[in-house]
């Protein structure tokens, strides 16, 4: 295992594998294309739950992850609208 980290690393440093999201913009791009995922995901549960309540137990695990991941991606974004008005308040 530690020889493959180690040659995983190596190769890291050798510029032999490509960055996923190369710029701040396109992170946070793709950041919002998973929050409107998560959040089409919940629009589906609700409607399943709606129309067949006898599975609401069922789809109970799922809602829960993901309204814990829009949560933190909602305090997420408001931390970041926090610590951006300062900045933009100066500027002006």
């Amino acid at each position: 295992m530690r020889q493959h980290a180690t040659v995983y690393w190596e190769q890291i440093r050798q510029d032999k594998y490509r960055r996923l999201c190369p710029s701040a913009t396109s992170a946070e791009n793709e950041r919002i294309r998973h929050v409107n995922r998560s959040r089409s995901l919940m629009a589906i549960i609700d409607q399943l739950v709606t129309e067949f309540p006898q599975i609401q137990q069922d789809l109970e695990p799922v809602r829960y992850l993901l309204e814990n991941k829009l949560k933190s991606e909602n305090n997420r974004l408001e931390m970041d609208v926090t610590t951006v008005e300062p900045t933009e308040s100066l500027l002006s």
